[in-house]
């Protein structure tokens, strides 16, 4: 986050649902695209915003998606861990994995092997199911749980 902070950026950097302070639920359908789309939605409007550029690392991609989808959100992209992430916080993001352990996170990963997240995106309008808006979407070629032809071809 310093990475960005000390460019001049303003951030809002919310632990998704499962993840460090937030409740861990362990019914896979509390992760549905949709419901979390709309606490992302939630957290932009509270903070009073009325344009973001989102970024998305991993699974949190597709609720960016969907923000934009359903809500109206316009910039959104990806971003895999990198040099920006500094020793100190990844530190504090394996501590906060280990105490709050994998079970909730694995939800995440379960919505895709079932139907709720294919049911879930049927609430997307269907103008709004293509976007319109330039994206830039990164894959990792060596990333052998998240293929990255996977995602490409979903892109098209």
């Amino acid at each position: 986050m310093s990475f960005f902070q000390d460019k001049g950026y303003g951030l809002i950097v919310p632990d998704m649902l499962g993840y460090g302070g937030t409740a861990k639920p362990l019914d896979p359908e509390a992760y549905a695209p949709s419901l979390i789309s709309k606490d992302i939605v939630d957290i932009l409007d509270a903070g009073g915003l009325q344009q973001s550029v989102l970024i998305g690392h991993d699974l949190a991609k597709n609720n960016l998606i969907q923000s934009r989808a359903v809500f109206g959100y316009e910039n959104f992209g990806r971003v895999t861990p990198g040099d920006f992430v500094t020793p100190e916080e990844r530190t504090v993001q394996m501590e906060l994995l280990r105490q709050g352990g994998l079970a909730a996170p694995l939800n995440w990963y379960k919505i895709m092997t079932t139907s709720i997240e294919s049911d879930d995106d049927q609430v997307i309008p269907s103008e709004n199911a293509v976007l319109k808006k330039p994206v830039f979407f990164g894959a990792s070629l060596r990333d052998y749980v998240a293929i990255a032809a996977t995602y490409i071809a979903a892109t098209k």
